[in-house]
């Protein structure tokens, strides 16, 4: 396991965790109602985007800038890098013009509940935030160059500015503010995060100087990519949205159970998604312009059977512990035991789904590795028919649960047509392998759940009379006995990924080890 993808993944986790606390302290304060529904609403429509954008220039400016310090001299480099950056910037100044003065018009758009007042809020909302998608671009494009560089440090600490932000507005503004000191205070956050990366840039030697140009070749095809991955990310936005546009129109509150629901149990894809796939795409990159092809697919299918191996358990903890989940994090202040009850219904259907999110990271990954940019659009567009359909027949036939059913459903189509895919676009991906290991992690999460179901049982008549205590009891006592299970199911299977695992962390520990003795002062 590189440095790099230990930064990742303490910064990560960090970010992660801040928001999720931050979801925690929002439940607690403004409980589910309109005005949450409308902060998430905006959320999702601009800081969400922003986020999102931030991986399209990741993707569209890292495999571009390998193969540029390949190919040419210093001065070419950075006039290439100094155009692109002008063009970008350039183009998101225009977005957010875009939606600061078109925001009544994309709430309409998004069908949000005819209330004049929730709709009133969302559009307040929308425009206060829509400045925050200049400022995730202007720290995207310095991060993606820091990130050409192998540098994770800066980029890693300056995106936990955003959630410092939420948690400056929320305990330091004037509580009369409401949720705009939530607005606030995302504003400030994303700001701030551009600046700490620049002594790093500045470091590199590289000096920024607008360049404006249209023409350019290079330059033509870097914008291309950047607005083809752009428009994949707002359609897999939309595809993200599709079930919160629905549950606007149902009772009040649907749309924040489903938002804290995918807020839980998207934290382990999420992180494992940015920290072993960020830190293996320069990685990646570099195969990809060097042609070496076989160490390519054997890097993407290891990556595959990783993230399988460590995202059954937790698709299981989730199945078979939600509710007590829910209870000991959200159940504070406003966010009343019906609340809790809701937003387990939706863990209990989302949960699969962002199994088949995290197993899709790595195949996109390489698409957009390999430029394959053309396909990655029009699955994505199909993506986006194949869940709006799937919302509206589930809405329809099973009510609120169909929401988070229909996205888990539409994500393991994905799933599946990007595993066909990428037979197709990379020779030789070795399907035996993945076969055998995921056999092996099915087999061990069946023991898993069947350990945790009746460990769960048992402890449901209450244990003491302290509900936080039976609480944890009920969370700690199955995750130990399901995940002890778990990993004996794989020792006696002998999986090949969780021994790579095991032999990673045990030369990484020898290494320190031999270099502690080495550095030890000698004795006369």
């Amino acid at each position: 396991m590189s440095v790099s993808t230990i930064i990742l993944l303490v910064a990560n986790p960090l970010k992660n965790a801040s928001m999720f606390i931050i979801n925690i302290v929002i439940a607690a304060v403004f409980g589910a109602s309109y005005v949450t529904d409308a902060f998430f609403l905006a959320y999702l429509l601009t800081i969400r985007l922003g986020i999102v954008m931030t991986g399209c220039i990741h993707f569209t400016f890292v495999p571009s800038y390998s193969t540029f310090r390949a190919t040419k001299n210093k001065e070419e480099v950075t006039a290439l890098t100094n155009a692109f950056f002008t063009n970008i910037l350039l183009l998101s100044l225009i977005g957010t013009v875009v939606f600061f003065v078109g925001a009544p018009l994309i709430i309409r758009l998004f069908c949000f509940n005819a209330d004049s007042l929730a709709q009133h809020v969302t559009v307040n909302i929308t425009r206060a935030l829509s400045p925050t998608l200049f400022f995730f671009m202007a720290f995207a494009l310095l991060q993606a160059l820091l990130i050409s560089h192998k540098i994770f440090l800066a980029p890693s600490v300056a995106s936990l500015l955003v959630p410092a932000g939420l948690f400056a507005g929320l305990l330091c503004l004037p509580k009369a503010l409401g949720i705009y000191s939530l607005v606030i205070g995302l504003i400030l956050g994303s700001a701030v995060q551009c600046l700490v990366p620049l002594p790093v840039v500045r470091g590199l030697g590289h000096r920024f100087k607008a360049i404006l140009t249209w023409k350019d070749p290079v330059i033509s095809g870097m914008r291309r990519d950047a607005l083809g991955i752009a428009l994949i990310a707002i359609l897999g936005q939309i595809v993200i949205a599709t079930d919160r546009i629905f549950a606007s129109r149902l009772a009040e509150g649907s749309v924040s159970a489903l938002t804290y629901a995918a807020t839980l149990t998207r934290l382990a894809p999420f992180v494992l998604y940015f920290s072993l796939l960020t830190s293996a795409f320069p990685t990646m990159s570099e195969m990809a312009a060097q042609r070496r092809f076989n160490e390519f697919q054997t890097l993407t299918n290891q990556l595959f059977r990783l993230i399988g191996l460590v995202m059954v358990p937790v698709t299981i903890v989730f199945l078979c512990i939600g509710l007590p989940i829910v209870q000991l994090l959200f159940q504070h202040g406003k966010f009343e035991h019906q609340d809790a009850l809701l937003t387990n219904i939706a863990i209990q259907y989302y949960a699969p789904g962002f199994l088949a999110f995290g197993l899709q990271g790595p195949f996109v990954q390489a698409f957009f590795v390999l430029k394959k940019i053309r396909f990655s659009v029009i699955w994505s567009l199909a993506t986006v028919i194949i869940t709006l359909g799937l919302n509206y027949l589930f809405l329809m036939r099973y009510g609120f649960k169909g929401l988070p059913l229909a996205y888990s459903t539409a994500m393991y189509v994905h799933l599946m047509v990007c595993f066909m895919a990428i037979r197709v676009f990379v020779k030789g991906f070795r399907l035996e392998r993945v076969l055998r290991e995921f056999s092996i992690f099915a087999i061990s999460g069946g023991v898993m759940a069947i350990i945790m179901y009746f460990a769960y049982g048992w402890l449901q008549p209450p244990i003491t009379s302290r509900e936080t205590l039976n609480l944890l009891l009920r969370i700690a006592v199955p995750s130990t006995c399901g995940l002890g299970a778990y990993v004996a199911c794989l020792r006696l299977f002998r999986s090949h990924d969780l021994e790579f695992l095991v032999t990673k962390i045990r030369s990484r520990g020898k290494a320190r080890d031999q270099k502690a003795i080495a550095t030890w002062p000698q004795s006369g």
